[in-house]
């Protein structure tokens, strides 16, 4: 690997130890405590789009020509977007 990627692979090793679930939650819960109006404007909102009857269709897909199925885990290469120029 050149020096170049390796920095990018420790950012995101980085990134994953910082970048927590429970730091997202706890970001999440200040904002709702600080705008509680939002809130149940959120909740609103989110009630009109994904109503309580049904529950998420997962369905197959395609990307770029290729398969997806449903279900299946799809992992980004960080160091491939971080080093494609047209993105």
């Amino acid at each position: 690997m050149r020096e170049l990627e390796i920095a990018y692979a420790a950012g995101v090793l980085a990134d994953a130890a910082l970048d927590t679930t429970g730091q997202k939650l706890e970001m999440f819960i200040m904002a709702e405590v600080k705008h509680p109006e939002r809130v149940h404007k959120a909740h609103q909102e989110l009630g009109i789009v994904i109503r309580s009857e049904r529950m998420p269709e997962i369905e197959d897909d395609e990307y770029n020509g290729y398969r997806i199925p449903a279900g299946c885990i799809v992992i980004g290469s960080h160091c491939s977007i971080h080093m494609d120029a047209k993105v």
